[in-house]
């Protein structure tokens, strides 16, 4: 199977044919058609609902609610709220922060940030369990995020491409085609939206670097600069 239609819901929906067609001729055949159809009906409106994210976003639609946290309390409360997810998909986090970092961001689109790293890392990853490693770092004039996985690296020609809308990396992260991927994409609008730069650095694995202004002017202010490589902090 081509691996970039893997992951795409239209190509598992044509299970359905297979109950209609006959090939499903057993009860066990029935029920793993009709599983594949549920998994990938599911998987289907998850791409809706990125469209209509990712689309919101870039037309300016979509409506930020900013408030200030301290951002080693909301990454704690956030693994405390997907600890059961955590353990199903066998991730090890560990977070790097210090109390009384402050930032001033919209906690759902954070979330929503770390969601598709980690969703990303699992997506990508060649054995059955993941490290990783959350870092937050206060600088004086801009907070560093950066979250790393211990999974296959990325070439470095395709470390700028990985955030581009409908970029799907293959199952090596070696080559970035056309798809459905849009994971990447909605993560490096919510950091522009927050006046931030992104950036990807590839060495035992993958990893994804943030970095905001200690104080940010306005939500959905952008930056212009999208993606780069960095030296570490």
């Amino acid at each position: 199977m081509n691996p970039i239609s893997k992951y795409n819901p239209f190509v598992y929906l044509k299970d359905v044919g297979g109950i209609l067609d006959g090939i499903a001729d057993t009860e066990e055949k029935r029920k793993k058609y009709l599983l594949a159809v549920q998994t990938r009906t599911a998987d289907l409106e998850k791409l809706v609902d990125q469209l209509s994210s990712y689309n919101r976003m870039e037309n300016h639609a979509f409506r930020y609610e900013m408030e200030e946290y301290d951002l080693k309390e909301f990454v704690l409360e956030y693994l405390s709220e997907n600890e059961e997810f955590a353990r199903e998909n066998k991730l090890q986090i560990s977070l790097k922060a210090e109390m009384g970092n402050r930032m001033k961001m919209d906690k759902g689109a954070f979330k929503r940030i770390i969601d598709n790293l980690l969703t990303n890392s699992i997506r990508y990853r060649k054995k059955e369990s993941s490290s990783i490693q959350i870092t937050i770092i206060r600088k004086p004039a801009t907070v560093f995020w950066s979250i790393k996985d211990d999974g296959p690296g990325v070439a470095k020609e395709d470390l700028e491409k990985i955030f581009e809308s409908f970029c799907r990396l293959d199952e090596a992260r070696t080559h970035c085609s056309e798809g459905s991927g849009l994971g990447l994409a909605i993560v490096k609008r919510i950091v522009l939206d927050h006046q931030g730069i992104i950036y990807a650095r590839s060495r035992e694995g993958l990893e994804i670097c943030m970095e905001f202004p200690a104080a940010i002017k306005k939500p959905g202010y952008r930056t212009e600069e999208i993606s780069r490589q960095k030296p570490a902090p």
